[in-house]
């Protein structure tokens, strides 16, 4: 068996969805290859749909590698930010006005109602609840911290420094006017999660591929044997990995079809 990481949000998932050809090629693949949804996304709604249908029991990564589950719901990994940088985080959103969401195990909750959150809630499928943010830290284990912003106001929104968390950005097809920071814990990454799942299934990393189009998506693409890269990826991405076509092209399916038993 081989393993194959996928990214979501431009890779699988293109401005009209999730293409059938793609569905084809990953039941064509099943039998022979680990099919493992790898996304910033919450393990719930419409990602959590794709993973059961992807590989209905197989693990997949979550909340940019801070949770990993079965698609069936049983969870096997779950990490927590720092108090600290949740502290910075806060009081960084509150002056300079940003949207800030926390992902917990209880659900996800934001600093305040904005009709780009509530745009972003729709097309996940999910609920986010306006909450106090300081007291969902007290209560739940804050997996992961989400930044949702508008290009222009990108590095006002992520002027801060972290002590032991790590922060990826990316963007999403179905959402083109926002920009996204992720926040997991320091250590945890697509990366260090393709690793844990790789160990778990017990299968080398030889045998693994990844397919991604965001910098969000580097991590478990410099882990894995065998990298690829969407042709709507950034200039740094398609300079450093094998390019894919588009995904709008079927530039996923083409791919894995070629991966598919003679």
């Amino acid at each position: 068996m081989n393993i194959v990481f996928l990214d979501l949000d431009g890779t699988v998932i293109g401005s009209n969805g999730v293409s059938e050809r793609t569905w084809s090629a990953c039941e064509a693949l099943r039998p022979t290859h680990h099919l493992v949804v790898c996304t910033g996304r919450t393990g719930s709604g419409v990602a959590l749909e794709i993973a059961k249908r992807l590989a209905p029991n197989g693990v997949h990564i979550f909340e940019n590698g801070g949770f990993i589950c079965r698609a069936t719901g049983e969870v096997l990994f779950e990490s927590a930010l720092d108090p600290q940088d949740i502290e910075t985080m806060i009081s960084h959103a509150e002056g300079v006005d940003a949207t800030l969401e926390f992902y917990t195990a209880a659900g996800v909750f934001s600093n305040r109602q904005h009709p780009d959150c509530d745009e972003h809630a729709r097309v996940l499928e999910i609920e986010v609840l306006a909450a106090d943010l300081r007291e969902v830290a007290r209560n739940h284990r804050v997996i992961r911290a989400h930044w949702i912003m508008r290009p222009e106001g990108v590095d006002a929104a992520l002027d801060f420094e972290l002590q032991n968390s790590e922060r990826g950005v990316a963007s999403s097809p179905v959402l083109p006017l926002n920009v996204f920071a992720s926040v997991t814990a320091k250590g945890v990454s697509k990366g260090s999660a393709a690793k844990w799942v790789a160990d778990y299934l017990d299968i080398p990393l030889e045998k693994t591929w990844a397919v991604g189009d965001a910098e969000s998506d580097r991590p478990v693409l410099e882990v894995v044997a065998h990298p690829r890269v969407m042709g709507d990826s950034p200039a740094s991405l398609l300079r450093d990995f094998e390019r894919l076509g588009m995904v709008d092209d079927d530039g996923l399916a083409d791919f894995l079809e070629t991966l598919m038993p003679q």
